[in-house]
């Protein structure tokens, strides 16, 4: 760190915010970190590490010359210096993922961001809906943001979280919870004009509904199927299938 720099400050906010990272400190008084092949961090740790500092990152820029100790005199100001350094920042580290095949990026919220498999990206990226219903859009964005996370309890809560959207899809056109099959079944025929095409939406409908009430994603009573591992895989798979159902019916319909 450079000369000024208030290091028991640094350290104190870094434990603060990851408590974790204690066990990996020495000298509770003035903490410094101590890694070694046997002693590392979870992924989860570093992650929170690289959004610690991501957030708090900026370039410096020279103030002043020092002439009697001969050295410069920097600061770390400005909007300019701040996103110079997020971008220099985010470019390292997007070179670290790539180079050792990992799958997260940064956001734009400086975050970093798990990268959806490559079957999923086209559905998720630029996904905004515009239905009409603004608990229904939100609920669709939630499933999409906590599907993004690179924690895996949030993606499990995403295909919840999308299934409950989907229940609430069917009742788009008539607004009617008592006419939950003929609303579905209008918003079909709105989406296509081929007989086949609306038999197969109808019969992929019925499915992704059977599937969400056994398995333990809407319904959490004993009996429920708890989604098979690994758990991660099954998101996916459940979360791209439904998606891309809702994404036609939306698109095909102008709300998306």
């Amino acid at each position: 760190m450079a000369i000024g720099t208030d290091e028991d400050a640094f350290y104190a906010t870094l434990l603060a915010l990851i408590p974790q990272l204690e066990s990996y400190c020495y000298n509770s008084g003035y903490p410094r970190m101590r890694l070694d092949s046997d002693n590392l961090p979870s992924t989860r740790i570093a992650l929170d590490v690289i959004d610690f500092i991501a957030q708090r990152i900026a370039t410096p820029s020279s103030r002043s010359f020092h002439g009697f100790f001969g050295h410069e005199h920097i600061w770390f100001d400005g909007q300019e210096s701040i996103e110079a350094g997020r971008e220099t920042f985010r470019r390292d580290i997007e070179l670290l993922f790539s180079r050792n095949g990992i799958a997260f990026t940064i956001g734009q919220s400086m975050q970093v961001q798990r990268l959806s498999p490559l079957e999923v990206r086209p559905l998720v990226n630029g996904f905004k809906p515009s239905t009409g219903d603004s608990i229904l859009d939100e609920k669709l964005l939630d499933a999409i943001t906590r599907y993004q996370s690179r924690v895996v309890p949030d993606r499990v809560d995403a295909v919840e979280k999308l299934w409950d959207a989907f229940e609430r899809l069917k009742t788009l056109e008539l607004g009617d919870r008592t006419q939950k099959s003929a609303s579905i079944q209008q918003l079909i025929e709105a989406a296509t004009s081929s007989t086949a095409l609306r038999e197969q939406l109808t019969e992929e409908c019925k499915t992704l509904t059977k599937i969400g009430n056994n398995f333990a994603i809407r319904h959490h009573e004993h009996g429920s199927e708890q989604l098979p591992a690994p758990v991660s895989a099954s998101v996916d798979y459940l979360f791209t299938r439904l998606l891309a159902l809702i994404s036609f019916l939306l698109r095909q319909t102008g709300r998306l």
